[in-house]
Parts: structure tokens; C-alpha cells; sequence
């Protein structure tokens, strides 16, 4: 099968790690895949296997004008591609650059596409209001009155929602959404969708997990919030949680990620002590020799957060896994003991503490569990198995 897969940017974040991985999966099992990105900070065609990059960088105005209207120039090059490569299948995952060109463009042909976050039914793209608590989406609230009445760019963004559903709709015949809980927000915005989880390569870690590693539960316990450094994934509700949880015990709290604004490194920078650690960007290859030693790793989001990477990683490395009870966080971790109400900072200490003093026995249990379980339901040949039967089913149809 000819597979033609679309993502606006090359490497970024969970998306791009999965659309790389769906890539590789495909090819594995013989087929013929071409990836299309459009990410201004590569200038070539990436490797030796297609990977074809077109760079184009708007102004403010022209970015505005083409999320509304088409460019033709963009539009003539997406259809030549697909015209030489005749693709038995289009599969999009983030689409952001240029919508309209792009929903268009593909237009006729068979089309999938991973809903892998809230951006396609709210405007804020985060499913909370401004008092932080969560909504149901933009054809279940009313937007301009609950956050974008002062805010003339969330204004744009609710008109574009609805500007672009419509040519959407007609482009795309199946949805896919990895978490179960967004697959139930989409269908209730009028975005069909069915659920496909996530996968997770084993392969990666061959060379770091070797079993169990007992030295996590040393007298120093280490717990790790990984991902970007934005206020949106809760790392401050965190860091005043782990200040009052920290004091007289033996713990360090390390913090892994990019962080771009210099307001949030300035107000990161007034939290970090002998306890408290930002290790800065880490390559993602890295991040599991962090893992091999954490003990605890925490998913405090403040938004409604789709199938985090960061959970399928922290269980595959046998670590334990606490987070916010929001979006499909407490589907991936199954415990209701493991969540917390990120807006409680009492809630947050209170689940800290219960994995402080755990013992040996339930923290092996629990995490073993785990990872049996996205061995079970995230590996590689169960996503391959399930995108096959929706990519067959396609093109049966059609």
C-alpha cells in the first residue's frame, strides 16, 4: 500500500514522535510511505527514504489570510505530489499551516486523519475556561462570552473553527483520536471519531532497560516532570505542591524540557534549590537513562491533555506514574489513588506523600502492571493492526 503521510512540522513534540514512528511502523510491514511536512526550520529533504519538506513562511497578515483563504501556490505543489506519488492513502496528523490549502488539496482522495489534540473544537486549543476549569467544547459553550469576548485573536480562532469544519468534513473520511476521552469530546463537536491508541517502540530501550532497576528506591527518591516548560501543563501547581512536600525528605525533583519564555524561566528560576533541578532541553533519546533512575514521574496539566508520550514512556521504563484527573491522563493511569486535582494543591501533596511511602512491594506491582499492560495495548504491531483495518476498510469503501 502507498501510504502519504502529512504533518506541518518534522520534530516538535508527541505528535511528530508518532507521526516518525507511524512512518517507520509502515515501512517495516513493506509498504510504500511518504511523509510531507512543512517546517520552516529544515531546508532539505530529510534521509534517504522519502521525506519531502516545503518551506513557507508567512507574515502576520499572510498567516491570517491563508487560514481562511487558499494559496494556490502551496495548493499546485501538495497536488503535484500526491499526483506523482498516487497514494492509496492520505493520512494527516497536525495540520495548523495553512488548513484550508491543505483540506482541499486533498479533496477526492481516500483520507484519514489523527485528531491528537483540542485545537480542532476549542479556540484556546487547551478545553479550559479562564478560571482554569474544564468545558466541553466550542459547539457545547459559548466561546466569545466564557474567554475570547476581551480577545480579539481567540475571536479569529473561534470563527476559524467553524470556517474550517466545513471544508474538513467533506476532506476527510475517518477520524482517529488516540485517547478515548478526546475521541468522546470530538464526537460530541460533531467530529466523528474512533479511538486508536498510541504506540510505544520497545526497541528503544533495549540497550537502557535491563529489568528493574531497585536503585529507585533508595533512601533519595527522584521524580521528574518532563515535556515543555509552559504554564499549561501545571509545572507551577506542581512546584508549589513538591515545596511543601519536600521538606524533611530525601527527594529531588528534576524538571526536563525547552523552555522558550523568558517569563517562565525568570518565575522557574525563583522555585529551583539543592531539591528542585531544571535539567534544560534533553534529546529524547536521553530522557530514558533519566527515566532508568526516577522514581516517580508526575503529569500536572492544566489542560485536557489528548495520550501523553510522556506516560507510555515513564511506564515502559517501570516508573510510577502520578497526574492531573483531566483529559485521557486517568484512562492511560487506571488508578484513581494515581490522580490528583491539579487545582488542590492538599490533593497534589496527598499523592506525592502516598508514593514517598509506598513500599517496595506495591511500588513493583504497580509498575510491572503497567508496564505489561502498555505492552499489551500500545505495541507497535496492535497500532499497525489497527490503522491497517481502518486503512483497508478505506479504501474498500471507496
Amino acid at each position: 500500500m502507498r501510504i502519504l503521510l502529512i504533518n506541518d512540522l518534522y520534530e516538535h513534540g508527541g505528535t511528530e514522535v508518532q507521526t516518525r514512528r507511524e512512518k517507520n511502523i509502515l515501512e517495516s510491514e513493506g509498504h510504500t510511505v511518504c511523509l510531507l511536512t512543512f517546517d520552516k526550520h529544515i531546508r532539505a529533504v530529510i534521509g534517504t527514504k522519502c521525506h519531502i519538506n516545503i518551506v513557507r513562511e508567512y507574515n502576520l497578515i499572510q498567516k491570517l489570510y491563508y487560514n481562511f483563504f487558499l494559496d494556490r501556490k502551496l495548493m499546485q505543489e501538495v497536488l503535484t505530489i500526491i499526483k506523482e506519488f498516487n497514494p492509496d492513502v492520505v493520512h494527516l496528523n497536525n495540520i495548523v499551516f495553512s488548513p484550508n490549502t491543505m483540506y482541499q488539496a486533498i479533496e477526492g482522495a481516500r483520507a484519514v486523519q489523527t485528531i491528537r489534540d483540542y485545537t480542532h473544537i476549542c479556540p484556546k486549543g487547551t478545553c479550559v475556561y479562564n478560571d482554569l476549569k474544564g468545558c466541553d467544547g466550542y459547539k457545547n459553550s459559548n466561546c466569545f462570552k466564557r474567554c475570547a469576548r476581551l480577545d480579539p485573536k481567540l475571536s479569529i480562532k473561534r470563527f476559524l473553527l467553524s470556517h474550517v469544519a466545513v471544508v474538513r468534513n467533506r476532506a476527510i473520511d475517518v477520524f482517529l483520536c488516540p485517547s478515548e476521552k478526546l475521541t468522546e469530546y470530538c464526537n460530541h463537536n460533531n467530529i466523528k471519531a474512533i479511538n486508536v491508541s498510541n504506540s510505544f517502540d520497545f526497541s528503544l530501550i533495549e540497550g537502557i532497560d535491563q529489568g528493574f532497576n531497585h536503585e529507585k528506591l533508595s533512601s533519595k527518591k527522584t521524580y521528574l516532570y518532563f515535556g515543555e516548560m509552559v504554564e499549561h501543563k501545571g509545572i507551577f501547581q506542581l512546584l508549589d505542591a513538591f515545596l511543601d512536600f519536600s521538606k524533611h525528605k530525601d527527594v529531588e525533583l528534576l524538571l526536563a524540557g525547552d523552555c522558550k519564555k523568558e517569563n517562565i524561566k525568570i518565575q522557574l528560576g525563583t522555585y529551583l534549590n539543592n531539591k528542585i533541578k531544571y535539567l534544560g532541553k534533553v534529546a529524547y533519546d536521553d530522557i530514558f537513562g533519566i527515566l532508568h533512575k526516577t522514581h516517580t514521574v508526575v503529569v500536572p496539566s492544566l489542560w485536557l491533555e489528548n495520550y501523553p508520550n510522556t506516560i507510555l514512556e515513564a511506564m515502559a521504563m517501570r516508573c510510577l506514574v502520578i497526574g492531573s484527573n483531566r483529559g485521557g491522563i486517568p484512562e492511560m493511569i487506571g488508578d484513581q489513588n494515581m490522580l490528583f486535582n491539579v487545582l488542590d494543591k492538599d490533593d497534589i501533596v496527598d499523592k506525592l506523600t502516598a508514593t514517598y511511602e509506598m513500599d517496595t512491594e506495591q511500588y513493583v506491582e504497580i509498575v510491572e502492571k503497567n508496564r505489561e499492560k502498555i505492552m499489551h495495548n500500545n505495541s507497535t504491531q496492535k497500532y499497525y493492526e489497527s490503522l491497517m483495518n481502518v486503512f483497508k476498510t478505506l479504501q474498500e469503501q471507496k
